[in-house]
């Protein structure tokens, strides 16, 4: 959703250590947009009294697939203005099937830059999608059928 004026903040779920203490700060110094480190991949109801946008930004190494699509469900259920990214993730990880989720809108590589990451984020709070054009054709490709028959009438209110 694009909310230009509304508030913005970041959580990041993921270990507790240096790399991501640092990853947080570096973000917080390029957008100027406050970010939380979780170390529990656990959603918490404290965090739906914030009136913005909020995007979650999961290590894909912070948790078995199965205990990421755990929070999936339990961020799905809150309703409100998310947004999901991994990050942190391999290529081909099951991970990448979780983008068919409708607030999963970036997914990260181990080899992307943090300028990457950067960009990525800005762009996931302005509508963007951040997600591999490989990826991409995939799911293009798995989801898409031939459409119905469209008929002269089909745009006319009754």
């Amino acid at each position: 959703m694009e909310h230009a004026s509304s508030p913005r903040r970041i959580i990041l779920f993921g270990q507790q250590n240096l790399q991501n203490s640092i990853l947080i700060g570096f973000i917080h110094q390029r957008t100027n947009i406050d970010c939380q480190l979780i170390n529990t991949p656990e959603w918490s109801a404290d965090w739906n009294e914030f009136n913005g946008q909020t995007l979650a930004l999961i290590d894909a190494e912070c948790a078995r697939p199965e205990r990421l699509q755990e929070l999936l469900e339990q961020i799905f259920d809150q309703g409100g203005d998310l947004q999901v990214a991994f990050f942190n993730t391999q290529s081909t990880s099951p991970v990448e099937r979780l983008m068919a989720w409708p607030m999963v809108n970036g997914i990260f590589y181990k080899e992307s830059s943090q300028q990457q990451l950067v960009k990525g984020i800005t762009g996931m709070f302005e509508g963007e999608f951040w997600l591999s054009r490989r990826l991409m054709a995939q799911y293009l490709e798995r989801t898409r059928s031939k459409p119905r028959k469209i008929t002269h009438n089909a745009n006319l209110l009754t």
